[in-house]
């Protein structure tokens, strides 16, 4: 059960550096998409917290 905790903490941190890689690169002012982006980095944020990693 650790072993998974553990790699479902590094899918969470591989999606949010995805995240922001594409929050930075693309104009956020222009992007239809970069709210849901910001509210899917902001769920991600805190799940991570609450796993304790």
């Amino acid at each position: 059960m650790i072993r998974t905790n553990e790699e479902e903490k590094q899918m969470i941190r591989d999606r949010l550096a995805e995240i922001r890689e594409k929050l930075l690169n693309e104009d956020i002012l222009f992007n239809p998409q970069a709210d849901g982006l910001i509210r899917e980095s902001n769920i991600l944020n805190v799940r991570l917290k609450m796993m304790g990693g």
